[in-house]
């Protein structure tokens, strides 16, 4: 992105409107607001979740500058190449551990069962090391 966006790059080290999924208490903004990119302790940490940015403006209420309209859409382009991917898929009784700021992941489509038995169950936990137990940390 350096090479090939570096504007639409410098637009994502800017704060922007994260959708919380309704993961947060009610009396609570339904938004974070912060950069896409940070440093922290020389490492660069990323939330590269262009969908959430798209839904968190929605949420808010806001329209979408035409600046990060193109950060976005570089992002996708960016985070769509082929040789950037890598198939994880999750058998029965398998766990997966990603750290969401270093590791750009997504959950594919699945198809369900009706029976409660056989349905799937994914349960999602959040490590950290550091900072509070809200959604932000």
């Amino acid at each position: 992105m350096e090479q090939e966006y570096p504007e639409e790059l410098f637009r994502l080290y800017q704060p922007v409107h994260f959708d919380r999924q309704a993961e947060h208490a009610g009396n609570n903004a339904k938004t974070t607001f912060a950069p896409m990119f940070t440093w922290s302790d020389g490492k660069l940490r990323c939330r590269a979740n262009s969908s959430l940015v798209r839904k968190g403006y929605d949420v808010a209420g806001l329209a979408i500058d035409s600046q990060l309209q193109r950060a976005l859409k570089a992002i996708d382009e960016v985070t769509s190449s082929p040789d950037l991917w890598l198939e994880a898929p999750l058998s029965r009784g398998q766990v997966q551990y990603l750290n969401n700021h270093e590791l750009g992941h997504y959950r594919s489509d699945f198809i369900d069962y009706d029976d409660e038995a056989k349905k799937r169950h994914l349960f999602r936990l959040w490590h950290r090391t550091e900072g509070g137990q809200t959604y932000d940390g």
